[in-house]
């Protein structure tokens, strides 16, 4: 079955149906995780599991929502290269007029996206780190203001 996908559920557990006897190439992947490419020989009923690796863990990037006015010192911030991140980010100005967009589902995606990074950062060192975070880091920054970037709010 050439491109055909399935869906996870929310656990990440999947089911594909009605497979016949053979070898089959698998691709796993899912945003933020490193992407599993196998073979599998299918006799019989069998279960696999696939862990897919974090690639925030082997190059940590965090995602954040900046002013325009703000996007220059917080990027150039010590921050980034003492703890060994990257930054990808929004404008509050580009999201406002539309020329980029963050749907709800994708603005959680980052949110735990990142808290796996926080995770990360909190075991290597210690919560120090959160008090030297530069402003709009999605998922650490509870005064950001989520319902400016969505076209839907009221």
């Amino acid at each position: 079955m050439p491109e055909r996908g399935w869906l996870t559920d929310t656990e990440g557990y999947f089911k594909i149906d009605s497979l016949r006897e053979g070898k089959y190439h698998l691709t796993f992947s899912c945003i933020g995780l490193e992407r599993v490419d196998t073979l599998i020989l299918i006799n019989d009923n069998i279960d696999l599991k696939v862990i897919l690796s974090d690639l925030s863990i082997q190059i940590p990037q965090l995602s954040l929502i900046l002013s325009k006015e703000e996007e220059s010192n917080v990027l150039k911030d010590n921050f980034w290269d003492k703890y060994g991140l990257k930054a990808s980010w929004y404008t509050k100005e580009s999201l406002q007029d539309k020329s980029q967009r963050i749907t709800i589902l994708d603005y959680f995606h980052k949110v735990k996206r990142n808290q796996i990074i926080f995770d990360y950062l909190d075991k290597k060192y210690g919560y120090s780190w959160r008090f030297e975070a530069p402003k709009g880091i999605i998922g650490l920054n509870e005064r950001l203001d989520t319902c400016e970037i969505f076209t839907n709010c009221n």
